[in-house]
């Protein structure tokens, strides 16, 4: 018998090495002879332009320029396909330039083509794609002039795209993967969600590597380099540039890509002045514990900066995952819907990147299956361990975002049959009545004590004019118009924060996604709220009508807060309209709501597995294309 069982592990982990090296054939495979069909089967000369002490000098004829070299001109015998042009300047400052070309369109004709591009500040090149056959080109500086060119590279050259390699062994990975493990959607959901999550995971994190594209991520990267090194924690060029980070990317090539990792390993032994940002570990870097612990280990290693910001992500992205994969695993109800909206594509790209929303969400998301675990048990007597380990995934959830606190109250609501007696209920009960009223007292004492003493609590600058003290002044003194003002800013934005878009397929600084996506999440997240799966007449168990409208009046709580906070911190004084909320604030109020949605009348009688094997297609097919199209596409090809 045992003999058998190794044979069949023997077996499992031959087919799973056969198949990863397929997968690694195949990218390699297409990356070879599609994306660089063009360099290895229509090569095409190269055209270098030199300029020395004013001299222009080419390995071509029919180069023409101007005088001052603003502007050169190159007329091609007969068009040739070129993928780039790399230019180079003489200094290390921002310097805008202009690209028109003749080229051919789809049916052969010549189409004239034209682009803008930005070579950025801290590295003298700047790289732009062209792809397409040339048979005139020129290149023209515009702007303030704050360089010169130096040379022109106008290339047709191999090139092996490491993102677009990782993404193509995806491609090639989930199609087997979900072939091969059909058994797993039926009783190992679990551990479907935990490979597919991590694969579609490593692609946006490897693609988006330190550029810092997340919100806030320069933010959550700063407070963590500023309690992990402490004393050693020293203002640098690349720190102030993190801190000044412009809503916009970095880069468009890939050349440019891998440029930015030299520039910020230099930049970072530029110290600025004696300014020392460390500070003490306080409750709420909790949270960055998966970097702070990576930033000291990759720094005793001897890591340069680039490495150490990128690898460092890793740690709350596999936190995020295992808490999730756990919370799936011991969910009684909507496990398809924790993958569903665990592998969202928004909810994968965040968790790619530095923020501490991620694990908000898990702990918040654990926390809520433990409670309603109990629920669906009441004649099952609830255990200290239980209890401890409920209430702590909420206080986890909300040591940031106090917002989410309202959770803890859920207690309140687990029927008398969970407890001994009268008296250990209304014991715990009591123990987490006080526990809130110390944390709310904690979150608002400043802000009241300020508006108490007329001092003036500034909101979130980015916001404007803001005052948290003064905004609580206009709140007390107009109850009714505030409350007026909250319920419609809440209605204006529920569909689009619960269906829409933004939730599922948003992607911070990179360019917004097509409207369609509106209509494809929606009825993916219809689905998976409304409908009841009936197999063999076996369906879940529904939550009871009482304790729906308690979760509602928790979840209600949470969103009332959450619009609140940013009325006070992100708004400015008396504005007739509430500024800075997000949907991806709504995540952790997701798996609750579709609790209260789940019915016995809308049923789709089909078979778990089925269900599960194609929901979580349309999921990957999903976050496939929109790491391509959105996050890739636009500046690596």
């Amino acid at each position: 018998m045992r003999g058998t069982i190794d044979k069949t592990k023997k077996k499992t982990i031959i087919h799973a090495v056969l198949l990863l090296c397929l997968c690694i054939v195949g990218a390699a495979a297409v990356e070879l002879l599609y994306f660089n069909f063009h360099p290895l089967f229509d090569p095409s000369p190269k055209i270098e332009i030199q300029v020395k002490d004013g001299i222009v000098s080419s390995n071509t004829d029919n180069v023409s320029y101007a005088e001052d070299n603003k502007w050169f001109r190159v007329q091609l015998p007969e068009a040739y396909y070129y993928r780039k042009v790399s230019i180079r300047f003489t200094n290390k400052k921002p310097q805008k330039y202009k690209i028109n070309w003749t080229g051919k369109d789809i049916y052969g004709e010549a189409k004239e083509e034209s682009t803008k591009d930005l070579k950025q500040r801290g590295y003298k090149k700047g790289v732009t794609n062209l792809n397409d056959e040339v048979s005139k080109i020129s290149i023209e500086l515009y702007g303030k002039q704050r360089s010169e060119i130096s040379s022109i590279k106008i290339t047709n050259s191999l090139q092996i795209n490491k993102y677009r390699l990782l993404w193509l062994f995806t491609l090639y990975f989930c199609v087997f993967f979900i072939l091969w493990k059909r058994k797993w959607f039926e009783d190992k959901i679990h551990w479907v969600f935990f490979i597919l999550a991590f694969v579609l995971c490593l692609n946006y994190w490897y693609i988006e590597d330190i550029m810092q594209s997340g919100w806030d991520e320069n933010v959550h990267f700063t407070n963590s380099y500023a309690v992990a090194f402490g004393q050693n924690a020293w203002m640098t060029k690349t720190i102030q540039d993190y801190a000044d980070l412009p809503e916009e990317i970095w880069a468009n090539t890939y050349e440019e890509h891998r440029m930015i990792w030299e520039y910020y390993n230099e930049a970072h032994t530029e110290h600025i002045g004696k300014e020392n940002i460390g500070r003490a570990f306080t409750y709420k870097d909790i949270l960055y514990l998966p970097y702070i612990i990576l930033l000291c280990w990759f720094s005793k290693l001897g890591l340069g900066f680039s490495n150490m910001y990128f690898f460092t992500k890793l740690g709350s992205m596999l936190c995020y995952l295992i808490i999730m994969t756990y919370a799936i695993k011991r969910a009684k109800i909507g496990k398809l819907f924790l993958l569903a909206t665990g592998m969202m594509p928004t909810r994968l790209f965040i968790n790619s990147t530095y923020n501490y929303d991620s694990l908000t969400v898990a702990f918040l998301t654990l926390g809520f299956v433990f409670w309603l675990n109990e629920l669906l048990e009441p004649e099952k007597k609830i255990t200290v361990k239980k209890v401890v380990a409920i209430v702590l995934c909420f206080v986890m959830g909300s040591l940031v975002k106090q917002v989410y606190l309202g959770f803890i109250l859920l207690m309140v609501f687990l029927p008398d049959t969970k407890f001994k007696s009268k008296k250990q209920k209304w014991g715990i009960i009591g123990g987490f009545i006080c526990l809130a009223v110390i944390i709310a007292a904690l979150m608002t004492g400043q802000m009241i004590s300020s508006y108490l003493n007329h001092v003036n609590m500034t909101g979130d600058r980015r916001g404007g004019n803001t005052s948290v003290s003064g905004q609580l002044g206009v709140v007390l003194h107009h109850p009714f118009a505030y409350i007026q003002l909250l319920f419609r800013e809440i209605k204006a934005q529920l569909g689009e924060f619960l269906l829409g878009r933004f939730p599922y397929v948003n992607f911070s600084f990179h360019r917004r996604p097509a409207t369609r996506f509106g209509y494809i999440t929606a009825i993916i997240m219809l689905m998976l709220f409304f409908f009841q799966v009936e197999e063999d007449e076996k369906r879940e168990p529904l939550v009871s009508i009482r304790h729906k409208i308690a979760i509602f009046i928790i979840v209600l709580l949470s969103v009332m807060l959450i619009w609140t906070s940013m009325y006070f911190a992100y708004t400015p004084v008396g504005a007739n309209e509430i500024k800075g909320v997000q949907a991806r604030y709504y995540a952790p109020l997701i798996y609750p709501l579709m609790c209260i949605a789940k019915n016995n009348y809308m049923i789709l009688k089909a078979r778990h597995k089925i269900v599960n094997w194609i929901m979580t297609i349309v999921i990957v097919v999903l976050n496939l294309y929109c790491v391509y199209t959105i996050c890739f596409v636009p500046w690596s090809v």
